[in-house]
């Protein structure tokens, strides 16, 4: 019996591989102060640095095929990455095992972190989309991370139907106050003007 054509593409990836740097062509990257361009480093003043791991996914919208890279890091002391780098004998386009996971969250994974958008077309004046979710008329941004884990069986958490947002927020009670939400009514995409600064203005609580 013949497999569907879509279901050929629907939800596949390959496998994790290991990506150089792209300018210094080492498995290894120092991490730096975006600020002063120093090495960062650790509370026992140890250089960090971090490998970037990448793993392609297609999946099916409706008949249209996406066909996307997830990128994730492993940071650690340069020491403890050097030893791990010699220990498998790592290079670019090593093959791991593990995958990249999507994580979503009405809370952001990091300070300062932006938002999910969906950007405007190229030379178009459209503002860009916020992605995230509304209830009882009140839009919550959604942020996303990726993460790499060593357990193939699980599967990302996104935020993406109502039923996933329950979900959500069952998994982070004591993080958010599911009574001031209320009821979930829709999920959505508003259009959000740009300021003068050419940021998206942060949603107030």
């Amino acid at each position: 019996m013949e497999t569907p054509l879509l279901n050929l593409f629907s939800n596949k990836t390959t496998p994790v591989v290991i990506i150089a740097n792209p300018k210094s062509r080492q498995v290894i990257t120092a991490l730096l102060d975006k600020t002063t361009g120093a090495p960062k480093v650790d509370a026992r003043n140890e250089s960090l640095g971090s490998i970037r791991l990448q793993q392609e996914n297609t999946s099916m919208n409706g008949t249209f095929m996406n066909v996307r890279n997830r990128v994730s890091f492993i940071t650690s002391t340069i020491a403890n990455l050097e030893k791990l780098v010699k220990a498998h004998d790592l290079k670019d386009g090593s093959v791991i095992g593990g995958k990249i996971l999507i994580e979503e969250s009405l809370i952001a994974f990091y300070k300062n972190q932006p938002s999910k958008i969906v950007p405007a077309p190229e030379n178009s004046s459209d503002a860009p989309r916020r992605i995230g979710i509304t209830i009882q008329n009140r839009f919550y941004p959604v942020f996303m991370q990726m993460r790499y884990v060593e357990d193939e069986k699980l599967e990302d958490s996104l935020i993406r139907t109502p039923q996933e947002l329950m979900k959500w927020l069952e998994n982070n009670k004591g993080l958010v106050d599911v009574n001031e939400l209320g009821e979930v009514t829709s999920s959505s995409t508003p259009n959000v003007p740009i300021n003068e600064g050419g940021k998206i203005p942060a949603i107030t609580t």
